[in-house]
C-alpha cells in the first residue's frame, strides 16, 4: 500500500474505531440518536477515504476542498446530517500533513509537518472550509463576536479580507476545540488523546478508545455541550469523567458502574460531548498513521 493510500485507509479506519467504541453520550453500536444512527457514522467515515487520499497524494489539493469534498461524499452515502463534520475537520489538516512529511511518520514528525500545513492554508481553505460547515448544518457552536459562522456575512467578510483557514480558526479558540486545536497544532490530540491511547492500547483496542475519551473529557469540558447547553453543565459533565478515572475508568467494577450511570444521565438529557468524540478520533488517526496496531 502506498503512503497515500494508507493515508486515506487510516482516516476510514479511525472514523469506524471512534464510533464503534462504546463512549457515553454518542451514538454506538448499541445506541443511536434520533435522526443520527449508528450505520450513518459507518458510511460517513467510509466516504472519508477518498478525500484524505487525495490531500496526501496531491500538493495542490486545498485542504479546505478537501474538507469540504468529504462532507459531500459523507452526505451522499448516507441521510443521517452532519455525522462527521468535526472529525472531517481535524482530519483534513493531518491528511496534508502526512502527505508533506517525508521518511517515516513519527508522532513528533507528523506534528511538525502539520504546523507547517496549517501555516500555508489560505483565503480559499477558509472560503471552503466555512462551505463545508454551512453545509453540515451543524449545531452546538459556542458564538464569537467576529467571523462568526452562522452569520452569513461571515463568507464576504472572509473573502474581501482574505483571511485564512489558520487565522479564521484561531478566532474562537478559547471556546471550540476544533479551533483550539487549528491555533495550538493539535495540543490536545499529541500531549494527552494520543499518549493515553498508546498507553492504554495492551489492555485492548476498544476500552482504550473509551479511557482515551473519558481522560480527554474529564480534563476539558467539551465544547459542544457548552455551545448548546452552557458552561455549568458542561462542567458537571467534566466533573463525571474525572471521578469515572479516579475510579479506575473501563478498568474496574467501580468505573465501571460510573461508567453506566453517565451514561445514562447523558442518554436520559439528550447530551452530546460531541467535540471530546472528534478529538478522541483524531488521536485515533493519529496513532494509526504513526504506527498504532488496530
Amino acid at each position: 500500500m502506498s503512503k497515500d493510500a494508507f493515508v486515506g485507509h487510516c482516516a476510514a479506519l479511525a472514523g469506524l474505531l471512534e464510533v464503534c467504541a462504546e463512549k457515553p453520550g454518542n451514538v454506538t453500536p448499541t445506541y443511536d440518536f434520533p435522526d443520527t444512527k449508528f450505520h450513518h457514522f459507518l458510511a460517513s467515515s467510509v466516504a472519508l477515504e477518498g478525500p484524505m487520499r487525495r490531500l496526501s497524494e496531491d500538493g495542490d489539493y486545498h485542504i479546505g476542498t478537501g474538507i469540504l469534498d468529504a462532507v459531500k461524499a459523507s452526505h451522499k452515502v448516507q441521510s443521517g446530517g452532519n455525522a462527521q463534520l468535526g472529525i472531517i475537520l481535524l482530519f483534513g489538516p493531518l491528511a496534508k500533513a502526512a502527505g508533506l512529511a517525508e521518511g517515516d511518520l513519527t508522532s513528533n514528525h507528523l506534528r511538525r509537518s502539520l504546523g507547517m500545513a496549517l501555516r500555508l492554508t489560505d483565503n480559499k481553505d477558509a472560503l471552503d472550509a466555512f462551505r463545508a460547515i454551512n453545509f453540515g448544518h451543524v449545531g452546538g457552536l459556542n458564538s464569537v463576536k467576529r467571523l462568526d459562522v452562522r452569520d452569513k456575512r461571515t463568507f464576504a467578510k472572509l473573502r474581501s479580507e482574505g483571511t485564512t483557514l489558520l487565522d479564521w480558526m484561531s478566532v474562537g479558540k478559547d471556546i471550540n476545540s476544533i479551533c483550539h486545536e487549528y491555533a495550538t497544532d493539535y495540543d490536545i490530540t499529541f500531549e494527552l488523546g494520543v499518549p493515553v491511547l498508546i498507553e492504554s492500547r495492551p489492555k485492548g483496542l476498544g476500552d482504550a478508545i473509551v479511557h482515551t475519551y473519558l481522560t480527554i473529557l474529564a480534563r476539558h469540558p467539551d465544547t459542544h455541550i457548552w455551545g448548546k447547553w452552557g458552561p455549568g453543565l458542561a462542567k458537571k459533565v467534566t466533573d463525571k469523567a474525572a471521578l469515572i478515572i479516579k475510579k479506575g475508568s473501563v478498568w474496574t467494577k467501580d468505573g465501571s458502574v460510573a461508567i453506566k450511570r453517565l451514561t445514562n444521565y447523558l442518554r436520559k438529557g439528550h447530551i452530546n460531548p460531541g467535540a471530546t468524540a472528534d478529538l478522541t478520533a483524531s488521536a485515533i488517526y493519529v496513532a494509526l498513521l504513526t504506527g498504532l496496531e488496530p
